[in-house]
């Protein structure tokens, strides 16, 4: 794994110890992910909620999305998956049940955000 240190990225996708001037590596990248990850599913821009904390993540957000999104976003980036975890994770969670949209109006996200257009029926 490569280290860098330094300040880079932009505020709101910046991993804590990017911001803290301390050695960062690809965890990094999955933390800026797990961000992208609340955007998509929120229909939302980070940018809008500049702030210290992290995001809230809506209650009505797929607990399996949900739980990936906390673990992306963990301060320690030891305990942060690798990205191709994340990538498998995904690719499971569209194939559950938990993932599968309401066939009766084409139009429903399922309360899946702006998710649940690309993951409609399940795939």
């Amino acid at each position: 794994m490569r280290v860098s240190a330094g300040h880079a990225g932009t505020l709101g996708y910046m991993a804590p110890e990017v911001e803290w001037g301390k050695p960062y590596g690809t965890k990094s990248d999955v933390y800026a992910f797990g961000i992208c990850l609340w955007e998509i599913y929120c229909c939302d821009n980070i940018s809008d909620h500049l702030f210290k904390t992290k995001p809230t993540i809506p209650a009505d957000c797929p607990k399996s999305l949900a739980q990936l999104i906390e673990r992306c976003w963990d301060t320690d980036p030891k305990k942060r998956p690798a990205m191709k975890d994340v990538v498998v994770e995904l690719e499971e969670m569209v194939k559950s049940e938990e993932w599968k949209t309401s066939p009766e109006d084409e139009h429903s996200t399922g309360g899946f955000g702006c998710f649940g257009p690309l993951f409609k029926n399940g795939g």
